[in-house]
């Protein structure tokens, strides 16, 4: 579903000149995250739930974490058309339930800069849909776009960081964030053919991720 830096140091100081919110690591990590159930609602009121969530970073810069790979597990739709519906929903080669997304970068971003309250920004590397999922052969979903969830702690060391996912009737919350003194906008947005059809229209998610590394790290902001 964050440009700061990501540095890689043994000690604070070597990120002193880097732009706020930075992600300090404490040496070389391995960085893995699960999470709890996930909804996305488009505006319409399309609901695409999931049990869980996980994700991994292959490698990371002194900017972002690249190439991150993240998993939607349990996954299934309600359908408008049909009230209390329920269709398993999977993307291409993925097991049961299942949907992948394409490769994202994560960065670190002020959500509130007053408040020095950080964000970690999911992005994808390429342009295009970031998932694809057929749902029992009804329905066809495409993903796009790019999505801030909330990260905490700041301003600590830590292994563990929680990122929270919040939306209300399909909009993100939020959908603003600040990176390097500027102010942009990011939000997911669905499509569907099949049983429904519309065009890419605003989608908000919900749910809580706990991500942690090997090391002790800290997003200073």
């Amino acid at each position: 579903m964050l440009v700061a830096v990501f540095a890689l140091s043994a000690v604070a100081a070597a990120s002193a000149s880097a732009a706020l919110p930075e992600f300090v690591v404490f040496g070389l990590p391995g960085i893995h995250a699960t999470g709890t159930e996930t909804k996305l609602e488009t505006k319409a009121g399309l609901m695409l739930t999931c049990k869980g969530s996980s994700f991994g970073a292959e490698y990371y810069n002194n900017v972002k974490l690249d190439h991150v790979v993240l998993r939607y597990t349990g996954c299934k739709v309600a359908l408008r058309e049909l009230p209390g519906s329920s269709f398993a929903c999977k993307s291409s080669g993925a097991k049961a339930e299942e949907i992948v997304l394409k490769t994202l970068t994560i960065t670190p971003v002020y959500t509130n800069k007053a408040g020095k309250e950080a964000g970690l920004l999911f992005k994808p590397e390429a342009t295009g849909p970031i998932a694809e999922a057929e749902c029992a052969g009804l329905e066809k979903l495409k993903l796009k776009g790019s999505v801030v969830g909330n990260v905490t702690p700041v301003n600590k060391e830590t292994e563990t960081f929680t990122i929270t996912y919040a939306q209300e009737k399909g909009v993100q919350k939020p959908t603003e964030y600040e990176q390097e003194g500027k102010k942009f906008t990011g939000f997911l947005e669905m499509e569907g053919t099949g049983l429904e059809n519309f065009a890419y229209e605003q989608t908000g998610e919900q749910a809580t991720e706990t991500m942690t590394m090997d090391v002790r790290s800290e997003i200073k902001a």
